[in-house]
C-alpha cells in the first residue's frame, strides 16, 4: 500500500469489503496497511468513480461520500487520513513501513502479530499481493509482496485473515483456483473464498469453527457490492 493510492477506485471496494465484514461479523480488523514509500508513478489515479454518484454512491453511501471528501483534500490523503475518518469502525491500524531487509521484516511481523493480539481478522495490503518465485524475501522491492510464512504465523495467532491482490498476467480463473488450493494447504481448517474485481482479487481466510461469519461474510459483500465484486469459490465434487 502507498499513501498515493488511497481512495483510487480499487481502495473504494477494498475499504467496502472490509466494512461489509465487520458489519456481518462484528469483528475487530486489524489493517496491515504493508506501506511501501509512495514512487511517484501514475498509480493511484483512478479516482473517475468520485464523479459517477449514480452509479458507485448506492453501494455505500457514507464510504464513497467520505472518500471523496478525502480525495478532493491531498493534505488527508493518505492512511493516517483514512484511519481518522472512521471510514473502518472496529478497526486498530499497523502504520509501519514494510523493509526489504529480511531481519527487519521479521521484526515488523512480530510487531504486526503482538499489536493484532486483540484483534479477529488481520488485513494484509501489500503493493502487488502474495510472493513470487522471483521476489525473494529480503531482496529489493520484496516489501511489495507478502509471503506465505507470515500468513502462516498470523493464523498460528488465531487471526482470520483478507489478502489484498493485484491479478498477474496468468489465466485469473487458474489463479484463483490455484491459490485457494494454497490457503488450503496452509493455513490448516481455513475456509477460504475470493471477491474478485476487474484488476484485484481479496482472499478471505477464516479459521475453524468460523463456518457461520464465513457464510455471514459472503452474504453481505454478495448483497451490497455484486457485480462489481463476484465471489469465486471451488466446486466440490463428492
Amino acid at each position: 500500500m502507498k499513501n498515493q493510492y488511497v481512495g483510487d477506485i480499487n481502495d473504494f471496494k477494498k475499504y467496502g469489503i472490509l466494512r461489509a465484514i465487520v458489519d456481518a461479523t462484528g469483528w475487530r480488523i486489524s489493517v496491515g496497511w504493508m506501506l511501501t514509500p509512495d514512487d511517484g508513478g501514475t498509480d493511484g489515479q483512478k479516482t473517475d468513480y468520485l464523479s459517477q454518484p449514480s452509479r458507485f454512491r448506492e453501494r455505500d453511501e457514507a464510504l464513497f461520500d467520505r472518500l471523496h471528501r478525502i480525495v478532493r483534500n491531498e493534505s488527508i490523503r493518505s492512511t493516517k487520513g483514512v484511519a481518522k475518518s472512521g471510514i473502518i469502525r472496529n478497526a486498530y491500524f499497523f502504520e509501519k513501513t514494510v523493509p526489504d531487509d529480511r531481519r527487519q521484516r521479521s521484526l515488523w511481523l512480530d510487531e504486526l502479530a503482538r499489536s493484532s493480539n486483540a484483534c479477529d481478522m488481520v488485513f494484509l495490503d501489500p503493493d502487488n499481493g502474495l510472493e513470487i518465485k522471483s521476489k525473494r524475501k529480503g531482496h529489493k522491492d520484496s516489501s511489495k509482496y507478502v509471503f506465505w510464512d507470515e500468513l502462516s504465523t498470523l493464523w498460528k495467532f488465531g487471526h482470520s485473515l483478507l489478502v489484498y491482490q493485484h491479478f498477474p498476467r496468468v489465466k485469473r480463473e487458474r489463479f484463483l483456483t490455484d491459490t485457494i488450493r494454497r490457503f488450503e494447504q496452509m493455513l490448516p481448517g481455513a475456509g477460504v473464498t475470493a471477491f474478485r474485481t476487474p484488476n484485484v482479487a481479496f482472499f478471505l481466510a477464516t479459521q475453524p469453527g468460523k463456518d457461520d461469519e464465513h457464510l455471514a461474510i459472503r452474504e453481505q459483500i454478495s448483497k451490497r457490492w455484486h457485480p462489481m465484486v463476484r465471489e469465486f469459490r471451488l466446486v466440490r465434487i463428492r
